[in-house]
């Protein structure tokens, strides 16, 4: 391969990475997401917890227990959001006693199968929690951008 062919590869590559960054943006933009957190929440909890986090998603009808309205958290608290208590549910949900037999999936164990098939880190990689924990403060953060003043 001569010096230019790779010289025009390399532009490809650059004018096609600069063009999945716009698009991703740009589809960001269009749907209205504003956080990662928010995504994150759309696409795994707004089934149980509605899309405002008010408990009232279309899957309560086959829930033992109604979810929690989460926009309440803070006034539930004294006033002050518990992201260290948010933190502790989502990671941990199924160890809390207080949630019986939980149906709220296993967020860690969810994003690291996740991670995993898509081997994004590759073969023995161990250091992926890291990713996993983003993750979830992300979607703890958003939770609390939803509390009701």
């Amino acid at each position: 391969m001569n010096i230019q062919t790779k010289c025009n590869l390399i532009k490809t590559a650059a004018a096609a990475c600069l063009f999945a960054i716009g698009s991703s943006a740009y589809s960001a933009e269009q749907t209205g997401l504003t956080s990662i957190g928010q995504l994150e929440f759309q696409k795994h909890c707004a089934a149980c917890h509605g899309m405002g986090g008010k408990g009232d998603g279309p899957f309560i009808e086959f829930m033992k227990a109604a979810p929690p309205d989460l926009t309440t958290l803070s006034k539930r608290n004294d006033g002050e959001y518990p992201q260290e208590q948010v933190f502790a549910w989502i990671k941990d949900a199924q160890s809390i006693k207080a949630h019986g037999t939980t149906e709220m999936p296993i967020w860690g164990d969810r994003y690291r199968m996740e991670i995993k098939s898509r081997n994004v880190y590759g073969p023995g990689f161990e250091g992926f929690s890291g990713s996993v924990t983003q993750r979830i403060l992300e979607l703890v953060y958003y939770i609390g951008t939803i509390q009701e003043k």
